[in-house]
């Protein structure tokens, strides 16, 4: 579901009441899987999207929302911290080298 709309902002618990599942043993799994929590996994859902749509040319503003940030400024600080830099000088930057 949630790589179909990585924007999806339901929570780990609506979802799992919807599929029938109990979140402890979907966050175990998830652990188990993919060796990193939920809810890392779901930030690096949400900033490969950003990223998509980054590089395809949208604005930060409109990448930020449609990945599931609650505001731009919320996407770049964690691009920041996740990166090391903000959006606009990662794909300023990457532009040149290509």
């Amino acid at each position: 579901m949630l790589l179909a709309d990585p924007g999806d902002q339901r929570t780990l618990a609506q979802i799992c009441k919807q599929i029938g599942a109990g979140k402890r043993t979907i966050e175990r799994r998830f652990q188990e899987e993919t060796g990193m929590t939920y809810g890392k996994w779901r930030q690096q859902l949400r900033l490969m999207q950003a990223m998509r749509l980054l590089a395809e040319g949208a604005k930060v503003t409109h990448a930020a929302l449609e990945a599931g940030y609650s505001t731009p400024s919320a996407f770049i600080s964690m691009f920041r911290r996740t990166l090391g830099t903000t959006p606009t000088l990662y794909f300023r930057a990457s532009s040149r080298i290509h």
